[in-house]
């Protein structure tokens, strides 16, 4: 096979054309079978076209020694090294519903292109989907090219891996891996093994484990699982497994709470302000009982309060200005009184008629919108 027809130009190609014109990304199809080929150029030989992936239907399949040569061309896109191969279609459809309810730049282009790479590979979903939106999709959809995609897919599964948003990463680490992006394969596993993590043990009851689930959840929880860390802490302070103890449960809580794990969070605050404060050498200080207030999403006037009264933490009027300030934004009346309070005497900050005035008529306003209601 010496010729192919090429998408971009709507016509057959010679591969002395591509060679004098320099193409490096030999995006062609088979003129008869419409599967993709690659330009070949040996060294003291002609170049010529050879099909991508062998072919038996297909009469041009043995032109030229083509189907001998079973080498991939590996190419750098965006620094993700990218291997020339066949994208299962159900991963790439996958993909495509992903993209589409994603808001990462062009996701409505990636994912129409991602529709068309699998409806030529047979899937009937993509197809049925692309008729019904685009009717005669070949000729209407604009496409791109595959390694792009791939790397797109990296790009966003591995940040939301990073986030540890497990299910949504794997339909863009199964294309990369399928891509032969390096490294995707493995984040792919690791990404399959934490969601299940995540959906086994998120709904088992702690007093149900059994010592090998502490053990499992210990694992998981020094590789850096938070959702891990919070569970073994857990069910070490709870002691139900046959496996107590309050110096580790505590230490793996906090863990979680310094991971971003907003459960954990909140039993650090249930704990503080039932009046178990730690265990040694593992306290929750007043600054981690602040940090796990900030970190669940607690009422903002409650943090502000103990910002400004200073009995728990060190006082920090600023600080506590903002989140009186969040308050109002929320509709707290009190927020409203206390910065109409602090502007009005001065309290840590210069003192301000003008913004004490400002902050009283918003607290009425509330308080007579609440009547109205």
């Amino acid at each position: 096979m010496d010729y192919a027809f090429c998408p971009e130009l709507k016509r057959n190609v010679g591969a002395d054309e591509v060679k004098r014109y320099g193409y490096s990304r030999c995006h062609f199809i088979c003129p008869e079978c419409k599967k993709p080929v690659l330009y070949r150029d040996w060294d003291n030989s002609r170049p010529y076209f050879a099909h991508a992936k062998h072919n038996p239907r297909c009469s041009r399949s043995t032109t030229s020694g083509g189907t001998m040569f079973r080498k991939m061309d590996i190419r750098e896109y965006g620094n993700f090294p990218v291997m020339s191969t066949d994208i299962d279609h159900n991963h790439m459809f996958d993909l495509a519903r992903a993209i589409e309810r994603s808001g990462i730049n062009g996701a409505d282009v990636i994912s129409r292109s991602c529709y068309i790479h699998a409806a030529r590979k047979g899937n009937e979903r993509a197809i049925t989907y692309l008729y019904n939106r685009f009717g005669n999709y070949a000729s209407k959809v604009p496409e791109l090219e595959v390694e792009d995609v791939v790397r797109v897919a990296y790009k966003e599964g591995r940040k939301l891996y990073d986030d540890e948003r497990y299910p949504e990463a794997t339909p863009y680490l199964q294309v990369a891996a399928d891509g032969k992006v390096l490294g995707a394969s493995e984040l792919l596993r690791l990404s399959k093994n934490r969601a299940e993590i995540d959906r086994e043990l998120s709904v088992k009851p702690i007093q149900d484990m059994v010592p090998e689930d502490i053990e499992s959840l210990r694992h998981c929880a020094k590789k850096g699982h938070t959702t891990a860390m919070r569970l073994l802490g857990l069910a070490l302070l709870d002691g139900s497994a046959a496996i107590a103890s309050g110096v580790q449960g505590m230490k793996w809580l906090i863990s979680a709470h310094e991971g971003g794990d907003v459960e954990a969070s909140k039993k650090l605050v249930e704990l503080y302000e039932s009046g178990m404060k730690g265990v040694k050498p593992f306290i929750i200080t007043p600054d981690i009982y602040l940090s796990s207030l900030i970190n669940s999403s607690a009422d903002p006037y409650k943090i502000g309060k103990i910002l400004f009264d200073g009995k728990i933490v060190k006082r920090d009027v600023p600080r506590a200005l903002e989140f009186f300030m969040k308050a109002s934004e929320e509709g707290d009346v009190r927020g409203d009184r206390m910065l109409s309070s602090i502007y009005a005497f001065g309290d840590g900050v210069e003192a301000s008629e003008e913004k004490a005035t400002y902050w009283k008529k918003e607290a009425e306003k509330k308080t007579l919108e609440s009547k109205r209601w």
